[in-house]
Formats: structure tokens, sequence, C-alpha cells
């Protein structure tokens, strides 16, 4: 974890395989991410409760990088880099990593438009 960061109330961090959140990065309320998740492509069995060998468990480390906000009750999967300045919009599924400065929304999420970049003029103030 950075600095400044907020983690909103109701938030699950599903973190085996990693999770990192860099400078004034934030979850709003009711946000999961997920750094592993059962494989549903109908040919492993899901649960926990099964022998090993019969699951297959996709995985990977959730990188959120600096000055990136995730909306309320969304989801992020494994093995996804939300870039620098990333705004998911509430209620979104993160599936694939994003691309620095844009905004994405939807399930799944899709990049919509760039995102402004004032917030930077006040960062000098935390240094």
């Amino acid at each position: 974890m950075g600095n400044y960061i907020h983690i909103g109330a109701y938030c699950a961090l599903y973190g085996s395989h990693g999770i990192k959140i860099e400078d004034f990065s934030g979850l709003s309320p009711r946000c999961t991410i997920f750094s592993a998740s059962d494989d549903f492509n109908g040919n492993y069995l899901i649960s926990p409760t099964t022998q090993k060998k019969h699951n297959h468990i996709i995985t990977g480390e959730v990188i959120i990088k600096k000055y990136s906000q995730v909306g309320a009750s969304s989801t992020i999967m494994p093995n996804t880099v939300l870039q620098e300045g990333t705004a998911v919009g509430a209620m979104s599924l993160i599936t694939k990593s994003t691309l620095q400065w844009s905004v994405y929304v939807g399930t799944p999420a899709k990049k919509i438009k760039n995102r402004e970049k004032g917030l930077l003029n006040f960062i000098h103030e935390y240094e």
C-alpha cells in the first residue's frame, strides 16, 4: 500500500497472489479485488471443497497505479494493472489491464475517454 490510499466500506481484497495499491489511489465502497479466481470455462470443477487436480485457478497480481480510482461496486479480476490515472466507473468489471489516464465503464469495462490530469497540480503539497 502506498500513501494517501482510501479503501471504502465493505471492500473485499482477495490477495493470495498479491495486490498493490500505489499513492493517491482509492476504492469506493463495495469494490472487490481478486488476485485468484476459479476458471469458469466448464472444463474444471469450481470449489475449494474438491481435489486441486480437478480445479484450475487463474492467478496474478493486481496492481493499481498512482492516481487511480475505482468506482463503487466494481470488480477487478486477477493479473490486471490499472495504469496511472485510471478511473473506473461504478459497477464495472475489469478483466484486462487499462491504459494510462483513461476512464473505463461497463461489464466488461471499456475505455470511454481520456481522463484529465489537473489533480497533478496539487501533488507537490503532499511531498
